[in-house]
């Protein structure tokens, strides 16, 4: 009796072991899920980019800089609005 409640105990553990591989295994994508050829490009339907920032503090000679370069990089490389939100 005893030996028959181990088999049936180790059965359902491998059984779940190989559950688990089964449900973490990444997924094939599908043929409809075809991604855009050009994702990075910003859209030139009206639509404005907004690059947010919310800092962890408040200090100046680390906040300000940064701020005062983001906005200027963000506008220049990307053509979009940088925002910084207080915490």
């Amino acid at each position: 009796m005893k030996k028959k409640g181990l088999i049936i105990g180790l059965i359902l553990a491998v059984l779940m072991v190989a559950s688990l591989f089964v449900a973490c295994a990444p997924a094939a994508p599908a043929a409809d899920d075809a991604a855009p050829a050009d994702d990075a490009a910003p859209a030139d339907d009206g639509d404005t980019v907004v690059i947010g920032k919310i800092p962890i503090t408040l200090d100046h000679a680390v906040h300000g800089n940064d701020a005062k370069w983001a906005e200027k990089y963000a506008m220049e490389e990307y053509g979009a609005e940088y925002k910084v939100l207080d915490p």
